[in-house]
C-alpha cells in the first residue's frame, strides 16, 4: 500500500516533465544546407527526405491517411513515414504557394497599420491554459506579435477542462454577444481547435459568425486523439492520468471528449464557410527531435502511426485550408514560426480580408 501511495505521489512528474532534451540524445551530423524548406538541414534528415522525394507510392497529400502512413512505418520506420508526410505536405501546390507568399511578405515592407486597426485576434486556448501558461497554451506569443502590428488581441475564456461541446457553446455565445465592429481572426491552440470545430458545427452558419474571417490553428486537434484511446487500454497510463486529473480537480470528461470514436462530434466533417480562411500550423518531428515532455505521448501514439506527441500526422491535415508544417517540432512547437514569419502571416491575412 505504501509503495502504491509513493508511486501516486511521483506520477505527476511524468506528465509535467520539462521540455529539455538530454545531451546524449543529440547526435553528431553535418547541418549546413538549406533544403526542403529547412534551414541547416542535417545529413540524416536530408537522407530521409531524399528517400521520400523519390518514393513512388502515395504521391499526393490526400494519400497521407493513417492506414498508408502506418504501412510505411511498418515496412520502413516511423521516421520514414514522418519524412514522407512532411515531404507531401510541403510539395502540395497550395501549401508551396502559401509558403512562398509568406517568404515574400517577410522580406517586404508592407504597411497595414490602418487595416490592422479594424481587426481583432482572439485566441481559443488549449487545455489547462490557466495552470500551465509556460507551454504556450494561452497563445501569448502570437497575441504579442498581433499586438505589435496594431491588431487588438484577446482571449475567449473557454473552460480549461471543459468538454469540446461545452467550450463550443461558450465560443458561440461569445460571438453572438459581441458588439464590437470589425473583423475577427481566430487563433486556436491544441484542443482549442477541437472546440472551434464544434463551434463551427453549432453556429458557423449564423449571421453573427460572419465577422470571423480567418482562423489560425496551432498544433490543432481536429479529429480527436488516439492518445485517449490508448489511455483507456493501458491500466498504468490510465491510473497516472486519472490521478493527475483528480489531484488538480480537473474534469476527466474533457479528455474523454477527445477520444476517437465513430460517433464523436469530432469525426463530423469540418464545415468551414467560404468566407473563412483557415491556416494550419503544425509541428513535424523525427523521433530524436521530440522533447522530453512529448516523448511519452509520442511513444504511446507510435503504434497508430507517425505523430507529433499528441496528434497523428494523418489527422493534422485539414483539406479545407492551407498548411505550414514546421520541421523539428512536436506538439508543443518549441521552435515556432519566427516573429518575422508570424508577422508576415498576419499581413497575409489582413490583405486577404480587405482585398478589393
Amino acid at each position: 500500500m505504501r509503495y502504491l501511495v509513493l508511486c501516486l505521489l511521483l506520477l505527476q512528474c511524468h506528465i509535467d516533465r520539462e521540455f529539455r532534451k538530454k545531451t546524449e540524445d543529440l547526435r553528431d551530423f553535418s547541418c549546413k544546407k538549406n533544403k526542403y524548406a529547412i534551414e541547416y538541414i542535417c545529413t540524416d534528415e536530408e537522407a530521409l527526405l531524399d528517400w521520400a522525394s523519390s518514393y513512388p507510392k502515395y504521391s499526393s497529400l490526400q494519400s497521407m491517411t493513417q492506414e498508408n502512413l502506418q504501412r510505411v512505418a511498418q515496412d520502413k520506420s516511423i521516421d520514414h513515414a514522418t519524412a514522407l508526410f512532411y515531404h507531401r505536405m510541403i510539395s502540395e501546390p497550395k501549401n508551396r504557394r502559401f509558403r512562398e507568399t509568406l517568404q515574400e511578405l517577410e522580406e517586404g515592407t508592407q504597411d497595414t497599420t490602418q487595416l490592422s486597426e479594424k481587426l481583432r485576434f482572439l485566441v481559443i486556448p488549449g487545455m489547462f491554459y490557466e495552470d500551465n501558461p509556460n507551454v504556450g497554451a494561452n497563445g501569448e506569443y502570437p497575441r504579442a506579435v498581433a499586438k505589435s502590428l496594431g491588431i487588438a488581441e484577446g482571449l475567449i475564456a473557454v473552460g480549461q477542462d471543459n468538454t469540446v461541446e461545452a467550450n463550443a457553446q461558450i465560443i458561440c455565445r461569445y460571438l453572438q454577444r459581441d458588439r464590437m465592429a470589425g473583423s475577427i481572426i481566430i487563433g486556436s491552440i491544441s484542443k482549442g481547435t477541437a472546440d472551434m470545430k464544434v463551434a463551427l458545427q453549432r453556429c458557423g452558419q449564423e449571421a453573427f459568425f460572419r465577422k470571423v474571417r480567418a482562423w489560425i490553428s496551432f498544433s490543432g486537434i481536429s479529429q480527436g486523439t488516439y492518445l485517449v484511446n490508448y489511455l483507456e487500454q493501458d491500466w498504468w497510463a490510465s491510473l497516472e492520468v486519472r490521478y493527475y486529473f483528480w489531484k488538480n480537480n480537473y474534469s476527466y470528461q474533457a479528455l474523454q471528449s477527445l477520444r476517437v470514436t465513430s460517433y464523436s462530434v469530432l469525426q463530423e466533417k469540418m464545415n468551414i464557410p467560404k468566407s473563412l480562411l483557415l491556416v494550419n500550423i503544425l509541428g513535424v518531428a523525427l523521433e530524436n527531435a521530440v522533447t522530453n515532455r512529448a516523448k511519452p505521448m509520442y511513444q504511446a501514439l507510435s503504434r497508430y502511426g507517425p505523430n507529433e506527441g499528441m496528434n497523428l500526422l494523418a489527422h493534422s491535415y485539414v483539406s479545407q485550408g492551407v498548411s505550414y508544417p514546421i520541421w523539428r517540432n512536436d506538439h508543443y512547437l518549441r521552435f515556432p514560426l519566427s516573429q518575422a514569419k508570424l508577422r508576415a502571416l498576419f499581413i497575409f491575412l489582413v490583405q486577404k480580408i480587405y482585398a478589393k
